[in-house]
């Protein structure tokens, strides 16, 4: 579908009059509980930082959205309270050309890449409006597709498992494929984690947010992948980027005792 930009500025009274309508004011300038809590799913973008610009709201709940009329248009992301949205870019042609030919795979759709390819970030709300060229964000400006699981706690749900203590461990997945369904790429600098197989629960936490606490660092990352070969009962594999992240010493210590929660 195509997406009308319409000037949110001119119509404060009939959006908060009328929260199912796009586009819907910014997360962060509109903080009801019926606005925060809307539908799950949609994102608020706009093309300036701070929310600034013609901006829209699409769909993407459980489904890739390729964004039509806004590829490398964004610099401002809003997810609907209840949602984990990651946001993919673009893989060159070189590179799928490349990748296809070792495979020996049909290439993709160069329009939907969802989980298939490239760079990706992952939002929650109230969501992040710095996405500019001068900022440390890489994301502005390059994000082509959206999707949004919508079974994540990012909604307030509470924690659904844990909290566990248990051993973590790190991998390079090097751009593979996880276990979880829509099986997205996972880089190694991606704030991702495999979950033992004690705990998979026949995928039944995929997409959604946990949250690892090592001394007294805390990260969240989004479970994307499954580790059947985790230390101990409650063992989980982090990608490199999440453990350095948590552990500046990772290398060194190579597994470390942490207390999990999703």
């Amino acid at each position: 579908m195509v997406f009308s930009k319409v000037f949110t500025a001119l119509f404060p009274v009939v959006l908060a009059a009328a929260v199912n309508a796009s586009p819907v004011a910014s997360p962060e300038a509109n903080p009801s509980t019926e606005i925060a809590k809307r539908t799950p799913g949609n994102v608020y973008l706009c093309p300036q930082t701070g929310w600034g610009g013609i901006c829209t709201t699409i769909s993407a709940a459980n489904t890739c959205n390729n964004l039509p009329g806004w590829q490398n248009d964004v610099q401002s992301v809003g997810p609907d309270s209840g949602a984990t949205c990651t946001a993919y870019s673009l893989v060159p042609i070189f590179y799928r050309i490349f990748v296809t030919f070792l495979a020996h795979i049909p290439v993709t759709n160069s329009q939907d890449w969802c989980g298939t390819g490239g760079s990706q970030w992952t939002f929650t709300y109230p969501g992040d409006s710095t996405g500019g060229w001068a900022t440390a964000n890489p994301w502005g400006l390059q994000i082509k597709s959206i999707y949004c699981n919508t079974g994540s706690t990012g909604g307030g749900g509470g924690t659904t498992l844990g909290p566990f203590t248990g051993l973590a461990t790190y991998y390079d997945p090097n751009g593979g494929t996880g276990a979880c369904p829509p099986y997205p790429v996972i880089n190694n600098w991606d704030m991702a984690v495999a979950i033992g197989s004690g705990h998979w629960d026949g995928g039944a936490h995929c997409g959604k947010t946990m949250t690892v606490t090592y001394g007294s660092t805390t990260i969240s990352v989004i479970v994307k992948d499954l580790c059947p070969g985790c230390q101990g009962a409650n063992g989980i594999d982090l990608t490199e980027g999440a453990m350095a992240a948590m552990d500046p010493n990772y290398i060194a210590h190579g597994v470390d005792s942490v207390q999990w929660s999703i």
